[in-house]
């Protein structure tokens, strides 16, 4: 059976291989690129072959940088402030090709895509910010709820009942406790929707591997933390999520520190 850091481990894995594949695929393109301006004598055409391979010559050199740059931060788990921005942005596009190429290449997409939650996270993480409780929103998805309730909680997580038979029982209190916003999501476009109704300055997000990376990847100017589900009975069906890890973002993120449930 894999454990978190043993898929964790494997997702890089997966990202250097698939990286260092990309940067050979730039390279490559650049030296055509340049034999190409080199053989022919039209100065137009020179100077856009030439302008196009320096393109491609940067784009190798800056995947190298997002390789490095990815397992500094993977090892040290924290981020210079001065480098956040730029540094970043440009790991966090190479990701989203990484993740795309895996599909075509049979890789282990979670583990990539694993790899990607934990990587977005540290990023998150080393803004250092805090939030006033009502702005975080918490985000989760309809299958954490026990199939058999009656009381749907999907978009009103106030049906609830707090019978205990799911987590959500924890997450309502939680909520009751802290002042944070909650919203059960059906879907990609309905947490979305979420997002865009509430505004919050911060999302956690609670979700499987394909739905954290691509909810990370639609959700524009708004930090979000991704918190793998827990799924004992297969994907989509009575999943849960560990209540101890939310409690410690809402710790690091906020002054509440009574988040006990």
């Amino acid at each position: 059976m894999k454990t978190k850091e043993n898929i964790l481990v494997l997702g890089l894995r997966s990202y250097v291989s698939l990286a260092f594949m990309v940067f050979l695929f730039f390279a490559f393109i650049a030296s055509i690129l340049t034999a190409l301006s080199k053989s022919i004598d039209r100065l137009l055409v020179n100077i856009i072959l030439n302008i196009f391979a320096l393109m491609m010559t940067g784009a190798a050199l800056l995947l190298i940088a997002s390789v490095i740059y990815a397992l500094y931060i993977y090892n040290k788990s924290i981020i210079n402030q001065k480098l956040l921005y730029p540094l970043s942005s440009s790991f966090k596009m190479l990701l989203n090709i990484i993740v795309a190429l895996s599909m075509f290449l049979k890789y282990n997409k979670d583990s990539i895509r694993h790899f990607y939650i934990h990587m977005n996270n540290i990023i998150v993480r080393s803004c250092n910010r805090k939030f006033a409780p009502q702005n975080i929103l918490l985000l989760l998805p309809h299958c954490i709820q026990n199939s058999e309730c009656k009381y749907r909680v999907t978009n009103h997580i106030e049906n609830c009942r707090k019978c205990g038979s799911c987590v959500i029982k924890s997450i309502v209190e939680l909520k009751e406790r802290t002042g944070i916003k909650v919203e059960v999501a059906t879907g990609g476009t309905s947490a979305l929707n979420a997002v865009q109704n509430n505004k919050p300055e911060l999302v956690i997000a609670v979700a499987c591997e394909r739905d954290l990376t691509g909810g990370i990847s639609e959700v524009r100017g708004i930090p979000v933390l991704g918190v793998l589900n827990d799924r004992p009975y297969g994907p989509c069906k009575n999943t849960s999520v560990d209540i101890g890890m939310i409690q410690k973002y809402l710790h690091d993120f906020t002054d509440y520190d009574k988040t006990s449930v």
